[in-house]
């Protein structure tokens, strides 16, 4: 029974690394710019030692949509799936922009991979509108002011169209370019204005796909294939349940016995900012 049990594990395997391969293969494009997307995260990442503050700027407008816009966070959190989240490494902060600008996540919570994930879920919600990048930006801005020495300090935007309340982003990107700010822009579907576009982002940084068909291959691509992602998602939220029942019901514990023999709640400290999926 238990040699059937493996023999189907390995099967699943197989099967879900030959639909991730024809997945790949199929979207040479997508591919090549979720390619390019990983290699520069991971420059930044080893040229500051692993330090990154972070910000994604989210278009919440009303022609996205909710479902669409599920589709935004899940590129987000494949983004966030091969980071170490934490003070020491990378910090995040998350906004939303529709006609005005929500924070759900601010870069001073200092949260690991499983507290980040837990915000994400409960608190950044589509509600629709205008399209405010300027307003997004802005925040963007305000949320990097106390960014760490030696980090570097990265943007990313996601949007599907152009702006039509706060202003011309354009004065607000040059600004935050001017001071080592890097700037990633993500436009999505044929309506979106490429100059506008190219004017947020840092030189070359800029990302057109035609719709969010595509984009949510993107994050496929990123995190993998959609069904690695699936369960590497299910297995890391099955671990923080699991963490926090653990951390809880050792709270007020100061040390534990074992055969005798006193070990110090130390012993069994984990740092889920370690966890990378």
């Amino acid at each position: 029974m238990a040699g059937r049990g493996i023999s189907f594990i390995f099967l699943l395997v197989v099967l879900l690394a030959m639909n991730c391969k024809w997945r790949v293969k199929s979207q040479s494009n997508i591919g090549d710019m979720a390619k390019d997307f990983q290699n520069l995260i991971k420059i930044y990442y080893k040229n500051h030692n692993g330090k990154i503050d972070l910000v994604f700027v989210l278009d919440q407008s009303g022609s996205v949509g909710p479902r669409n816009f599920q589709k935004i966070l899940s590129f987000m959190k494949s983004v966030l799936s091969d980071l170490s989240v934490a003070y020491e490494h990378t910090r995040v902060s998350v906004v939303r922009f529709g006609t005005g600008v929500t924070v759900d996540v601010r870069m001073d919570q200092n949260l690991d991979k499983c507290a980040l994930f837990e915000e994400i879920e409960n608190k950044v919600k589509y509600q629709g509108g205008a399209t405010n990048t300027k307003g997004g930006l802005e925040e963007a801005k305000r949320q990097l002011t106390n960014s760490r020495n030696g980090a570097v300090k990265l943007i990313i935007t996601v949007t599907d169209g152009e702006y039509n309340v706060g202003g011309n982003p354009k004065s607000i990107a040059t600004e935050m370019k001017n001071n080592q700010i890097i700037m990633i822009a993500f436009g999505i579907t044929n309506g979106i204005n490429y100059q506008n576009l190219a004017d947020i982002a840092s030189g070359g940084l800029v990302n057109k796909v035609d719709g969010f068909t595509q984009f949510k291959e993107l994050a496929e691509i990123i995190y993998k294939c959609k069904s690695v992602f699936q369960i590497k998602r299910f297995i890391f939220s099955i671990f923080c349940i699991l963490f926090k029942v653990i951390r809880k019901k050792l709270y007020n514990i100061t040390n534990m016995s074992v055969s005798g023999v006193q070990l110090p709640l130390s012993v069994f400290h984990y740092n889920a900012s370690e966890f990378s999926l």
